[in-house]
């Protein structure tokens, strides 16, 4: 079996369950037969993991066995009649080759010369056009709700097609990020949108985070400098905040996720729980999708379940229980 995608490989059926490896587009694995909650059991590095069923391809036999039986095809049917191997040689050869075969090589390099050019005039109108999105939308790895989301992005955002819709759902770029979006959603006249707070404050509070060991906010995006301009104003006590990182999840790499680090570390549970609380309570306001704290998790999409239980991973950094983790709606 081949990925479709960037998938986790993880050591149990659950999205809950450890991280111990990444599988790349195109990657082969070997699949045991079990399947588990949408999740299909593989070896990977000779041990048995497990990944997204969604998101992997069976290898179809004509790619793995080189003795698979010769079937037709148009490409050997059309050089077959163009090579009438039944007609003897000699029944050939005293007819002039300037007038059994260079008219009609001609007349079909022309042809198919034009046939290219308006295929690739055809592709070129259709393949490539600004959109923008009418609400909060997924950007998802594929055609469907059972792929993987990358972020939700916010309304407005202004994203470039890569073809035509297939089954309700359009091939798109964001900011560099190939993916798949619901058609519905797509709209060709850039939406009315509120001013946020994407914009650094003072030099000289950012300067502070700096001092304090922050990394990776040059690269925030606009929602996530938000989230870092309401921090200094409403809780001056941070001094680390964490940003553009390598991660195998894209909240980060992208520019639209922060970790508000404690002072104090888990010491400091009170002040993350208020700080956990009040970008709850400001989520819409401030283009939050989600936030993780101490082994819990909450998303704007799942409001109404409030704070859910997270499997434990191991470490009060692993756990959310010496910072707070942010990510905002992708713009």
């Amino acid at each position: 079996m081949t990925s479709r995608d960037y998938l986790n490989v993880r050591s149990a059926p659950s999205t809950s369950a450890d991280r111990v490896g990444l599988l790349s587009p195109g990657d082969s694995v070997k699949s045991t037969g079990r399947l588990s909650d949408g999740f299909q059991e593989i070896v990977f590095k000779g041990a048995a993991r497990w990944t997204s069923a969604a998101s992997l391809r069976a290898v179809p036999a004509a790619e793995t066995s080189a003795s698979a039986p010769a079937t037709a095809s148009p490409d050997t049917a059309s050089k077959t009649d163009a090579t009438p191997s039944a007609t003897p040689k000699a029944a050939t050869s005293a007819t002039p080759k300037a007038t059994t075969s260079a008219t009609p090589k001609v007349v079909a390099s022309k042809a198919q010369s034009v046939a290219k050019t308006a295929a690739k005039s055809a592709t070129t109108s259709t393949a490539t056009k600004t959109v923008y999105t009418s609400t909060a939308v997924n950007l998802r790895s594929g055609a469907g709700t059972n792929y993987r989301t990358y972020g939700t992005l916010a309304k407005g955002a202004t994203l470039t097609t890569r073809g035509t819709a297939t089954n309700g759902w359009t091939p798109v770029t964001y900011n560099g990020r190939a993916g798949w979006v619901s058609t519905q959603y797509l709209t060709t006249t850039k939406p009315a949108t509120s001013t946020g707070s994407g914009t650094s404050s003072g030099s000289s509070s950012w300067a502070s985070l700096t001092a304090g060991g922050s990394s990776g906010l040059s690269g925030l995006r606009p929602n996530a400098v938000g989230i870092v301009n309401r921090v200094l104003t409403a809780f001056p006590q941070i001094k680390t905040i964490y940003g553009v990182r390598s991660d195998s999840i894209d909240d980060h790499p992208s520019g639209h996720a922060v970790d508000l680090m404690l002072p104090r570390g888990t010491a400091d549970s009170a002040l993350g729980q208020q700080i956990a609380n009040y970008f709850r309570a400001h989520a819409s306001e401030l283009h939050v999708q989600y936030i993780m704290w101490n082994k819990h998790i909450w998303n704007i999409s799942r409001d109404s379940e409030g704070w859910r239980v997270v499997a434990d991973r191991g470490s009060a950094t692993a756990n959310h229980m010496d910072h707070v983790h942010i990510t905002t709606v992708w713009d």
